[in-house]
């Protein structure tokens, strides 16, 4: 009796697994896509074009330690003009050689229309260096913008 039991609990269950597992391959494709743009977008060195792909209250933190004391800062960018100058301030001392790319490991639907992404950004895939990063996506329309994102200036943990 508990053995079919069991294998009904499994058989209900299974679906529900299944469901949950094509979800997360969306969300993985839906993020790849989105932030490979992103990169083909950034390479272009086009800031405007950079702050569109952002929600018009949406903010960016970068989050690093101070060279000085050693403490954990925090640089905020907040609304569409502020981070259209920021990536204003990158581009302008961006060789044109330099290509960037991101990687996603990991992507989940927090909502239909709402997206959370972890994975690692690099300014020049020449150079050995990459920023870990959040960011929450919210869809309007056929495009998932950025709602808030989270760049890390940390040392890697494992060295």
């Amino acid at each position: 009796m508990r053995s079919r039991s069991l294998f009904a609990m499994i058989l209900l269950a299974a679906p529900a697994l299944a469901f949950g597992e094509d979800e997360d391959a969306k969300a993985m494709a839906a993020a790849k896509e989105t932030l490979d743009r992103g990169a083909e977008l950034f390479d272009k060195r086009d800031a405007k074009a950079m702050a569109a792909t952002f929600l018009e209250d949406a903010e960016i933190l970068l989050i690093k330690h101070d060279s000085d004391s050693g403490r954990i800062v925090i640089d905020a960018r907040r609304g569409r003009a502020e981070i259209e100058k920021a990536y204003d301030e990158i581009f302008k001392d961006r060789a044109p050689e330099h290509r960037c790319r991101n990687t996603v490991e990991s992507a989940r639907f927090l909502a239909p229309d709402l997206l959370l992404i972890r994975g690692k950004f690099s300014l020049n895939v020449d150079q050995d260096d990459s920023l870990q990063f959040v960011q929450v996506r919210a869809r309007e329309g056929d495009h998932w913008k950025v709602v808030t994102m989270q760049l890390l200036e940390l040392p890697d943990r494992n060295p």
